[in-house]
């Protein structure tokens, strides 16, 4: 799978960092969080089956996402 670290606004949703690990995505969207006003997410994708979802903080995967 991969992982993005997106940030959703009330304008729509931006992609900050795409095709990154599992591991690169919490230690970005964390890190993001911290600084930022806007709610951070990581979404996932799998190119096998084009299965779309977000990785939520306790670290389950999920369709519904959580923000960090």
């Amino acid at each position: 799978m991969k992982y993005a670290v997106i940030e959703q606004t009330e304008g729509g949703e931006n992609t900050l960092w795409h095709d990154l690990t599992k591991k690169q995505a919490v230690v970005k969207a964390k890190t993001l969080a911290k600084h930022t006003d806007g709610n951070i997410y990581v979404e996932w994708y799998r190119a096998s089956d084009g299965q779309r979802g977000y990785l939520n903080p306790d670290g389950s995967h999920a369709i519904t996402g959580e923000a960090y």
